[in-house]
């Protein structure tokens, strides 16, 4: 039910969605053409089919929790920024904004440009580098015949068959590199490397982020949620689970 109430809330043509997502749900992607959401926010975005999962995760049942911030200019790191939804579903409550999104692979940079062309009064940075624990070259790999990925990994899975070799920056790197000095919030959604990126961060970078929201990837070997938990509130933030697969942290004190 709050997933209708969400889309009744934010996109004027909510009869018109639904209609699209069981079309798709009962057709297949590959039967539908891209619908196109007219926003309340008057933010303007695409949706092709196969990224439908994407945007039902962000804009209804929006698993990833924006901070409540001091700022009303805050300053948002989205890793893993895909095609830029999760950056438009930040400017859409935060219209004023300083968003650095992180998106290595070339089949998502298409859209996430043209997101970034269609909403130009938005304060919107697109990096081209992935995210890591150090500044490296990463091998990446995904299914090749999606017209989007959202898998993409530096690990291997299942049904990937090509690979891509991408730089990758550390969020130490981010800092020094964008000369920020204070964060609101960095969202992670880099298919298992959040384990990397964070048990590498300094603490001198932790101390300058407020809030973390975590996509947690628990079939990465060796690694675990609760172990995460667990570091981070080591580090300084109170941590809540969602569902054993998001963690929002706030920074205390």
């Amino acid at each position: 039910m709050n997933r209708y109430l969400s889309s009744v809330r934010n996109i004027n043509n909510w009869f018109s969605f639904w209609k699209y997502y069981y079309k798709i749900k009962n057709k297949g992607s590959d039967k539908c053409d891209i619908f196109y959401p007219e926003m309340k926010d008057d933010i303007s975005l695409e949706l092709p089919p196969g990224m439908m999962a994407t945007f039902d995760e962000v804009f209804l049942r929006q698993v990833y929790k924006l901070g409540d911030y001091s700022s009303k200019s805050p300053v948002i790191i989205d890793a893993g920024a895909n095609v830029g939804y999760f950056s438009l579903y930040a400017f859409s409550k935060f219209p004023n904004s300083r968003i650095i999104a992180f998106e290595p692979i070339s089949k998502n940079l298409t859209l996430l440009h043209k997101h970034a062309a269609l909403n130009p009064k938005y304060d919107l940075t697109i990096d081209e580098n992935a995210v890591f624990g150090h500044q490296t070259t990463l091998t990446m790999s995904y299914v090749d015949n999606d017209l989007y990925t959202t898998g993409a990994s530096v690990f291997e899975r299942k049904n990937t068959d090509a690979l891509l070799e991408v730089q990758a920056i550390s969020l130490a790197d981010i800092f020094k590199k964008y000369q920020l000095d204070t964060v609101d919030l960095v969202k992670l959604d880099c298919e298992g490397a959040e384990f990397d990126i964070l048990y590498n961060c300094p603490d001198e970078i932790f101390a300058k982020i407020k809030y973390l929201t975590i996509e947690v990837h628990n079939w990465v070997k060796s690694h675990n949620i609760n172990d995460l938990q667990k570091f981070l509130q080591s580090k300084g933030y109170n941590t809540i689970n969602s569902k054993n697969e998001i963690l929002h942290c706030h920074r205390l004190g």
